[in-house]
């Protein structure tokens, strides 16, 4: 049955160490945008600027998220890809922590969070998906995708359900300072293993025989 066998493969991969080391800034994703979309717009956007800034907000954020979306590919390609995702999680705390000040009596400037959170959310939505085919082959892409979704989503509704604000932001602050260095540690073991043949018996040896298969 094709659903089991995928069912398997994304078990399979969650096995993985990489999949966690780099699991912070879906972590923060999800939690940061259930803290933004389910606090912050109701209990401090509204006051600030009112109902109808709301669609704006939702704006700047997005228009962030696409004009840095390409800034990060440009840079990850000239730097490489941990320089994007040290900007995009640093905006991300940089937005969180802004908002766990509440900013009372901000008025327009609370755009400026927003945009903050947009440049979090492109490197999330761009440098975040390169990394991730970056550390697994072809074969485990779909299955370690579907992980790194899980994560976010799991986060988001984690966030939902604890009903705390300060806790939630709490949380995705943590999650965003350890981007960097998991990514640093996952790419450390991802290199430490030398020769390919070696590398595939190691997976092999994790995820058995038919991983690369039935995740296809």
């Amino acid at each position: 049955d094709m659903a089991a066998a995928k069912v398997l493969s994304v078990l399979a991969v969650s096995t993985d160490p990489r999949i966690w080391l780099l699991s912070p800034m879906n972590i923060a994703f999800g939690f940061g945008s259930a803290y933004m979309n389910g606090y912050f717009n109701a209990e401090i956007a509204v006051v600030e600027m009112g109902a109808g800034s709301l669609g704006a907000l939702a704006a700047a954020t997005a228009i962030s998220a696409a004009l840095s979306s390409k800034a990060y590919s440009i840079a990850g390609q000239k730097y490489g890809k941990g320089v994007p995702l040290a900007a995009g999680a640093g905006a991300m705390l940089l937005a969180l922590c802004l908002g766990a000040t509440e900013c009372h009596g901000w008025g327009a400037w609370i755009t400026t969070l927003y945009i903050f959170w947009g440049l979090g959310r492109g490197s999330y939505e761009s440098v975040n998906k390169a990394i991730l085919a970056d550390q697994f082959a072809s074969g485990d892409i779909d299955a370690a995708w579907a992980c790194f979704s899980l994560q976010m989503y799991t986060a988001s509704t984690i966030c939902f359900f604890l009903g705390s604000a300060n806790s939630s932001a709490m949380t995705a602050i943590v999650a965003a300072s350890l981007a960097v260095p998991g990514y640093a540690l996952c790419t450390r073991w991802h290199s430490s293993i030398k020769d390919p043949d070696e590398k595939a018996r190691l997976l092999e040896a994790k995820h058995g025989p038919e991983t690369s298969s039935s995740s296809c």
